[in-house]
């Protein structure tokens, strides 16, 4: 870099500007050498029968949205420790097994509501929420709309192609 700075052709009126430039450009480097380096994330060979229990841990997490099993306990279930549990998570769905959870059910409750057989208030308690008001939080903040709004337009989402493709495979 100071071979580029010493003999870099450049006129006198951008020489300035150059100049700053490059010092940036070192002073860049040298914050970057002070920080410390960030760590990888975590990862973990996983052998076939690893990543069976890992499937398994899925189903079983998914099987019952009322009284999921916590991560110990799951980890028990399949017969795997936690560490390699959460991290085989991460590796196989991209997701965390509570982030995995929390989607399915939400994409149960979207269902649900779209059938229109029960209310919100059902739908909450049938999935686990402890009360109404949490389960509509949740979900309006993954739809954009409240419950009550989403079923109300259950026609238009219905038509929807991507949705209408999504229910045939329940």
């Amino acid at each position: 870099m100071i071979d580029e700075i010493c003999n870099y052709p450049v006129s006198d009126g951008l020489r300035r500007l150059y100049l700053k430039g490059k010092a940036m450009e070192l002073i860049a480097c040298q914050l970057q050498e002070a920080l410390p380096k960030r760590e990888r994330p975590k990862t973990v060979k996983l052998s076939f029968q690893d990543k069976r229990r890992i499937e398994e841990a899925r189903r079983i997490l998914l099987s019952d949205f009322r009284n999921p099993p916590n991560l110990e306990g799951l980890a028990r279930l399949v017969g795997i420790n936690t560490t390699k549990l959460k991290t085989g998570f991460r590796q196989a769905y991209g997701a965390t097994a509570f982030e995995l959870f929390r989607q399915a059910r939400l994409e149960e409750a979207s269902r649900l509501l779209l059938e229109g057989e029960m209310s919100i208030t059902e739908i909450a308690h049938a999935l686990g929420y402890s009360d109404t008001s949490h389960f509509i939080k949740s979900f309006s903040a993954h739809y954009g709309a409240t419950p009550g709004k989403y079923s109300k337009n259950r026609e238009q989402i219905l038509k929807s192609p991507a949705v209408a493709g999504k229910l045939q495979t329940y």
